[in-house]
């Protein structure tokens, strides 16, 4: 099956663990994950800890990242915040699986 998936964490929302998704996944301000993420795309407003690795990232003004990033593409909202490695451009994020 071919569709995309979007997964969503909301405001109270915590994860720990492995997320491998061929799709989009948001973070909702207040949301808290630890986890290695592999996804097509990423939205983070709350808390991540981790690897990251995307074919595009958008940090909203709340997001907090500590970890390391992977992003073909990256764009980063006034008021986000990063702690770690960051891998942006075009060789970035080209592991990532297409569905």
């Amino acid at each position: 099956d071919d569709r995309a998936v979007e997964l969503r964490i909301t405001t109270s929302g915590r994860f720990r663990g492995e997320i491998d998704l061929s799709g989009r996944l948001v973070l909702a301000e207040g949301s808290k994950v630890e986890a290695n993420v592999k996804a097509d795309a990423a939205e983070i407003g709350g808390e991540f800890k981790g690897d990251l690795t995307v074919r595009s990232l958008l940090l909203m003004e709340k997001a907090r990242i500590e970890g390391k990033v992977d992003a073909q593409t990256l764009a980063v909202r006034e008021g986000a915040q990063m702690n770690g490695t960051v891998n942006a451009g075009n060789k970035a994020g080209a592991g990532t699986s297409a569905g």
